[in-house]
């Protein structure tokens, strides 16, 4: 108690000490002067003054907290909404660009095709050309044999049997299949001078065909 009176003289009552002054306030307060009086009630309302700042304080601190803790929740879920944005337009970014593989490999499919048939239908143009030439050298090589069989069968008519006028027709096709040489001229001129001198026919219009019988012995 005198620690409490010593304090109370010098005005230094803080902590357990003012809490014993009050205590003494109130159980004797007869024992107390005026002035102690007026300064245990004056400490008392000065503790509860900063009882009152140290919670308004902690109570600002825990709205600052809140608010802080709030604004990075806001700014974790604005986080959250662009990483998924971002992932979005990725998985939009990887769809696009495999439509656009998957059309570039049907281009390149289309491509391929049509530059393949090209090469298929040059190769068959050349083919078929091959073939039409082919086609004509054996229809000239055909048609050159029978002229030579027409040449043969009137070269034997005229040197082996003297047949001249029943030679003609089948040198006459000889040279109408394309044949046309020397040994073929000259066996028309061999027919030519055997020939029979007939006389001019007379005739009651004009003469467009002349043609042999198959024997060679009349017109």
């Amino acid at each position: 108690m005198r620690q409490v009176r010593y304090r109370l003289q010098r005005k230094k009552v803080k902590g357990a000490f003012l809490v014993e002054a009050e205590k003494w306030r109130i159980e004797r307060n007869a024992d107390l002067s005026s002035s102690e009086q007026r300064y245990v009630d004056a400490s008392v309302q000065a503790r509860i003054r900063r009882e009152q700042e140290d919670r308004d304080r902690r109570d600002r601190e825990l709205a600052q907290a809140n608010t802080l803790a709030e604004a990075l929740q806001h700014a974790a879920n604005q986080e959250k909404e662009l990483a998924t944005e971002s992932k979005e337009r990725a998985r939009q970014a990887e769809a696009h660009a495999s439509r656009l593989r998957r059309r570039n490999l049907i281009l390149l499919c289309a491509m391929a095709l049509l530059i393949a048939a090209g090469v298929f239908a040059v190769a068959q143009q050349g083919i078929a050309r091959r073939e039409a030439s082919n086609a004509r050298l054996e229809a000239d090589h055909a048609r050159h044999l029978l002229a030579e069989s027409y040449k043969e069968e009137g070269r034997r008519f005229i040197v082996d049997q003297g047949r001249y006028q029943e030679a003609v027709p089948y040198l006459l096709e000889a040279l109408r299949n394309g044949l046309d040489k020397a040994p073929l001229r000259m066996l028309f001129r061999t027919a030519e001078r055997h020939l029979p001198l007939v006389p001019a026919l007379e005739h009651q219009a004009a003469v467009v065909n002349a043609a042999f019988t198959p024997t060679g012995r009349a017109w």
